[in-house]
C-alpha cells in the first residue's frame, strides 16, 4: 500500500506540474484559466488522497468529515500554488 500511495502522489504531482508548464506558455485567457482550474482540481484530489491515507495510517476506517471539510474550505479560496501534495516525494 505504501508503494501505491507514493506512486499516486507522484503521478498527481507530475500531471499538475505538466499542466502548470503548459499554462505558462499561454497568455491570460480561457485556455490558461482552464489549465489553472485543472491544476486546482488536481490539488483537491491530492488533498483528498492525503486525507484518506492519513486516516488509514491512523488505523481508522472512517474519515472525520467535519475536519476534512474545514480544511478543504479554508483552502478553497487560495490560488493554485504548489502545495505539499504537489511536490514529488523522494
Amino acid at each position: 500500500m505504501e508503494e501505491l500511495d507514493h506512486r499516486t502522489k507522484n503521478d498527481l504531482a507530475t500531471v499538475a506540474s505538466l499542466l502548470r508548464l503548459q499554462a505558462r506558455t499561454l497568455e491570460q485567457g480561457p485556455a490558461r484559466a482552464a489549465l489553472d482550474e485543472a491544476v486546482s482540481r488536481l490539488n483537491v484530489i491530492a488533498r483528498v488522497h492525503r486525507h484518506l491515507q492519513k486516516s488509514s495510517d491512523e488505523g481508522g476506517a472512517a474519515v472525520d468529515i467535519a475536519n476534512y471539510l474545514e480544511e478543504l474550505t479554508q483552502r478553497a479560496g487560495r490560488p493554485a500554488a504548489r502545495s505539499e501534495a504537489d511536490r514529488p516525494q523522494s
